[in-house]
């Protein structure tokens, strides 16, 4: 990077997601055993969003994050117990979900209204839902 100043403009974001995106298209392949990318990102995702795999809260999600993250709720104290499974038992376990079954909107509006605006701009095209497409495969 010749000029550091000009990073700041960079959308690293997109660049994470958009891997991330073509890993998990990848690695939807029957003879495919690994994934790469922002592992931890999905790993947070899923739990907010899916009953599949998620560990059991011991405490409440916190009234004030005061400029933490939302992901802190899934911090290792905070864990009672993480499920044990292997990836046969999640499979099947995820393609047997039902849409009812999925949280589209986890976090309140009182959650939201906490988190820098940064992190709602836009929201009415991150809440929106459309099939994804993959350009590498068309």
């Amino acid at each position: 990077m010749e000029d550091i100043a000009i990073f700041r403009t960079y959308s690293l974001g997109g660049a994470v997601l958009a891997h991330l995106y073509r890993e998990l298209s990848e690695a939807t392949r029957p003879k495919r055993a690994n994934i790469a990318g922002c592992i931890h990102l999905l790993q947070i995702w899923a739990w907010e969003h899916l009953h599949v795999g998620r560990p059991q809260l011991h405490v409440p999600f916190p009234v004030q994050l005061d400029g933490l993250s939302v992901g802190i709720r899934w911090n290792e104290e905070r864990l009672r117990e993480v499920p044990v499974g292997n990836v046969m038992t999640y499979r099947d376990e995820l393609d047997g979900l039902l849409e009812s079954q999925v949280i589209w909107e986890p976090y309140t509006a009182e959650i939201r209204a906490q988190v820098p605006e940064i992190c709602t701009s836009g929201q009415d095209t991150w809440l929106s839902r459309v099939p994804l497409i993959s350009w590498k495969r068309v």
